[in-house]
């Protein structure tokens, strides 16, 4: 009996296998985002967009940020957007506990990621804009 239990803990051991997914809570940049609104200015902005209407996937090994536009007006949508379909380069920095974010070298602002948030604030606290994608 001693040897047949050895075996099949042996055998269970090599059978199970390490997930190498990423949580589903994990909180991280990678991955896609919707946008889902832009608010603030001077004159009070307050965008909303349908999940699906502008995508930024970020991949973290490439620091390549892939941006899908589906906004084909001309309006404020398209304006506050940001970026029209295309691939960008992104890099983050921290200084003193605050993550920013820049795309093709341009400053976007100060970044904070939830579970299932990012909002991107450029940090003009009297006509700044807010940006909030949701995964």
């Amino acid at each position: 009996m001693t040897r047949l239990s050895l075996v099949v803990l042996v055998i269970t051991v090599f059978a199970c296998k390490k997930s190498i997914d990423t949580p589903s809570n994990e909180i991280t940049l990678k991955g896609n985002w919707n946008m889902k609104n832009v608010s603030g200015g001077l004159i009070g902005l307050n965008l909303d967009y349908n999940p699906g209407e502008v995508i930024w996937i970020f991949n973290i090994t490439t620091n390549k940020l892939s941006v899908t536009n589906n906004i084909i007006s001309t309006g404020p949508k398209s304006i506050y957007a940001r970026y029209q379909t295309g691939t960008y380069d992104y890099y983050t920095t921290t200084l003193n506990s605050i993550e920013q974010l820049y795309v093709d070298n341009t400053l976007l602002g100060v970044m904070t990621i939830g579970i299932n948030t990012l909002n991107l604030d450029d940090g003009v606290a009297a006509d700044g804009f807010l940006t909030v994608f949701e995964k």
